[in-house]
């Protein structure tokens, strides 16, 4: 029973967090003028063993991906190329990661790369997510708050807050729903003094 109550405490705590932050939107600090360093890869993701044929695959579905816009499928709808590299596992992770962090993916390319990292259940995903956090494109930082909704590591929830204070309703939005997903024991007394609720002393809520 009283842990039934809890969780009611908490999704009311959460709705008003949602509320204040689409209500009032942070400063743009999310949202810098210049392209994001995805490097270095992380050095989880670094040791990931790869085979040859893995490799090989990855490279052409890379290859495929950044493509001339005027070739390549739209962001939005199925993509053969992106779905190989997501079905690769941690091999299309890996070879993901080692892409942005040279820095060659073009700007129509970059959407595609992080909803295959946002697949991933591999922790060192969501520091390439918390990356993407901060990339200029409300599209972007959308799709960083989406994989971070997996709840990888509790550094997530960190990010996720800041999101939750974005200047672009979706994004907004998306952060809130990951922190309403995410279920694990860390995360909870974060997501109930949001940052949309920090500005109020902590409020009692009867249910």
């Amino acid at each position: 029973m009283s842990r039934r109550r809890g969780r009611k405490v908490r999704r009311a705590g959460l709705l008003l967090c949602l509320l204040g932050a689409l209500a009032r939107p942070g400063p743009a600090d999310g949202a810098p003028e210049g392209d994001i360093q995805y490097g270095p890869v992380p050095p989880s993701i670094l040791v990931v063993q790869v085979t040859d044929v893995d490799r090989k695959l990855a490279t052409s579905a890379l290859d495929a991906l950044v493509k001339p816009p005027e070739r390549s499928i739209r962001e939005g709808g199925h993509n053969p190329s992106r779905a190989l590299l997501v079905m690769l596992g941690n091999a299309g992770l890996h070879e993901v990661a080692q892409r942005l962090a040279a820095g060659d993916v073009p700007a129509h390319a970059r959407p595609h790369l992080l909803q295959v990292i946002a697949a991933s259940a591999h922790p060192g995903a969501d520091l390439l997510l918390a990356r993407a956090a901060q990339e200029r494109r409300p599209v972007l930082r959308m799709l960083a708050a989406d994989g971070l909704g997996r709840g990888r590591t509790p550094q997530a929830v960190g990010v996720l807050s800041t999101l939750a204070r974005d200047p672009v309703p979706a994004v907004r939005a998306a952060a809130m729903r990951s922190l309403f997903v995410i279920e694990s024991d860390a995360p909870v007394a974060k997501r109930t003094i949001a940052p949309a609720m920090l500005a109020t002393r902590m409020i009692s809520i009867r249910v």
